[in-house]
């Protein structure tokens, strides 16, 4: 049997970057209010939610993370920070993105062995990735369809099916 994924011929007109969009009430995966997750009572709720303890240098990530709908590496939240006066580690940094992946806080993008993203929107669906800009952006997940899957090895069970689509800018030069 073989995988076989096909991307809609639809117009993904509900697609857009969402790296550049302020997140909205009502259209935020995560929040148990529905708002912005970005006041410290809310990011408490979600911390209670995901059984995370609460600590300040948790708290200043979080509201990095969740100040908008978006795709973060963990340098660009280092950066983020730094700009902000905070002397959170870097390996607070690391430690805290894999504990928010873990408790379904994010969703971790990898994209090649050297890089992953921390997407604040949990929601189903998938990406495209610009290889030329760094770029993610959200694929609606009806979007994409997916079949024929071979049966998984014995003693495993399918947990999920994320789907990465690569692309390049139009003329982009593929040896550089």
């Amino acid at each position: 049997m073989s995988f076989r994924a096909s991307i809609r011929p639809r117009p993904l007109s509900g697609t857009t970057n969402i790296c550049a969009e302020p997140r909205i009430k009502g259209k935020s995966p995560v929040g148990v209010t529905g708002l912005l997750v970005v006041k410290r009572a809310d990011i408490l709720l979600e911390f209670q939610r995901c059984d995370i303890q609460s600590t300040s240098q948790r708290i200043e990530i979080a509201q990095v993370l969740f100040e908008k709908a978006q795709h973060l590496s963990a340098e660009q939240i280092i950066d983020c920070l730094r700009q902000k006066g905070s002397r959170v580690s870097k390996a607070t940094v690391y430690n805290t993105l894999n504990l928010f992946g873990q408790r379904g806080l994010v969703k971790e993008i990898i994209v090649d062995p050297e890089r992953r993203y921390y997407d604040s929107n949990t929601d189903r669906h998938h990406h495209f990735y610009n290889v030329d800009t760094g770029q993610l952006t959200d694929i609606p997940c009806d979007s994409i369809e997916v079949s024929h899957i071979p049966e998984c090895p014995d003693g495993a069970a399918l947990e999920s099916i994320d789907v990465l689509v690569k692309i390049r800018n139009r003329g982009a030069d593929k040896s550089g």
